[in-house]
Parts: C-alpha cells; sequence; structure tokens
C-alpha cells in the first residue's frame, strides 16, 4: 500500500498576501479559468494592451457586462418576448451603455475612496 504524504502549501513572501496581483506567478494559486493567466504569453492570438489600461479596460468590461444583463430585465419587463425583442434590447442596450460608461469612469475614483472608508486596510 501506498504511503501518501501531506501537500504543503506554497510560500508565499513576506507582506504579501496570496490574493495580491503583485505576486510572482509561481506563488499565485491556480484557479483555471477563473483566475487567467498573466504571463505575457498571447494564447488567444491577441496583443495584450499594456497593464496602465487597466483602469479604462476594466470599466468598460463591466459597464458592458452590466447593461447588457440590466436592459435585457428591463426590455423584458416593458416589452415580453415580442417578435423584435432583440432589436429593441440592442437598441435600449446601446443608449444605456453609452451613458453608463462614461459615468462609471467619473464615479469609479468616488466609490473607491467611499470603499476605502468601510474596508479596513491590509495588514
Amino acid at each position: 500500500m501506498e504511503k501518501l504524504s501531506a501537500v504543503r502549501p506554497p510560500q508565499y513572501p513576506e507582506n504579501k498576501r496570496c490574493d495580491d496581483l503583485t505576486l510572482l506567478p509561481e506563488h499565485r494559486p491556480n484557479f483555471g479559468f477563473f483566475m487567467p493567466s498573466t504571463s505575457p504569453s498571447k494564447p488567444s492570438g491577441l496583443p495584450r494592451l499594456p497593464a496602465r489600461y487597466a483602469g479604462i479596460v476594466m470599466p468598460f468590461f463591466l459597464s458592458v457586462i452590466m447593461t447588457c444583463i440590466v436592459s435585457a430585465i428591463s426590455t423584458l419587463r416593458s416589452v415580453g418576448l415580442a417578435n423584435n425583442f432583440v432589436a429593441m434590447w440592442m437598441g435600449s442596450w446601446g443608449i444605456s451603455w453609452l451613458v453608463a460608461f462614461p459615468v462609471l469612469l467619473l464615479i469609479l475614483p468616488v466609490v473607491r475612496k467611499m470603499t476605502a472608508m468601510v474596508v479596513a486596510p491590509h495588514p
């Protein structure tokens, strides 16, 4: 019978949390597709943007996803599953995204400050 040995968790550098994005790749936990690799390789074949664009890219994706869901629910509640539901949904989605993205860019610094007032800093 084989003897099983305990697997030790990875050791993290001092003053770093395991969810800190500044950790080296070998110290980050691997969560598969939930936490894609941050390596410079391009598995999709698309070039990656420099890290300085993260402040625009994250609100872009957030606004696209949120306005898609909210406008779909709103349109569905207003007209039901009408024959032209998709066309009406895309129209309302476009308008709502045009408003949501710039508003998100403007209020994100305020929301970060509000979050900092409510959440304790890293130890």
